[in-house]
């Protein structure tokens, strides 16, 4: 066999040896995200990791037991940033930066969501939840077609309707009204919930 083609061989061994003993990449948790990191040189590693929903946060050192939470590892070299943490209940868990698990929040308000009864156990919207949405929609719409009657435009804008016609309205399940536009010659309207569900409603 030629000596070429025997070292290509022998190098792919050891590179799918390598790959195969390589663990597997940590199960991110939802519930918590890093928001700061600060490591220099030899010296333990400290982070700062927020709850989901933004209501809890906590400074965590590298080596200490910190309450609730203790930062059992860091791993900073490369991106993203992942911490391994140990809960009271004495089971670890790793979390990672805000902008490298972006469904993070999604998933504690999902969970929230459930619990108001929003969204149901197979994760979509429950009748309630798209009603209320729907009523939103058709203030909108109702709103901006008045402001169109009385101003002689084209269409309207959400910014230019409230609080004239109406208040500034509170999303249901994540929804954004902010960014509705509403056409003269009539038309669709549509909402995504934070689940991904669309609310239209047709004017």
């Amino acid at each position: 066999m030629p000596c070429i083609v025997r070292s290509f061989i022998i190098v792919l061994l050891i590179t799918v040896a390598c790959r195969a003993e390589e663990p597997p990449p940590p199960k991110i948790s939802g519930d918590y995200v890093i928001v700061s990191v600060f490591k220099m040189l030899d010296k333990p590693g400290q982070v700062r990791i927020q709850s989901a929903d933004g209501k809890k946060a906590y400074k965590l050192r590298e080596g200490r037991e910190d309450e609730p939470f203790t930062l059992v590892s860091l791993k900073w070299e490369k991106k993203p940033v992942l911490a391994e943490l140990r809960g009271p209940d004495g089971k670890t868990f790793w979390v990672t930066e805000k902008e490298s698990n972006p469904n993070a929040y999604n998933e504690s308000l999902i969970k929230d969501a459930q619990a108001r009864g929003l969204i149901d156990a197979n994760g979509k919207l429950t009748e309630q939840c798209k009603k209320a949405m729907t009523n939103n929609l058709r203030q909108v719409a109702s709103g901006g077609l008045q402001y169109i009657l009385e101003n002689g435009t084209a269409s309207a804008q959400y910014k230019d309707l409230v609080p004239i016609y109406f208040q500034p309205i509170n999303p249901v399940c994540g929804e954004d009204y902010t960014k509705l536009t509403v056409s003269e010659d009539g038309g669709a309207m549509s909402v995504t919930a934070l689940n991904g569900e669309v609310v239209e409603y047709k004017y």
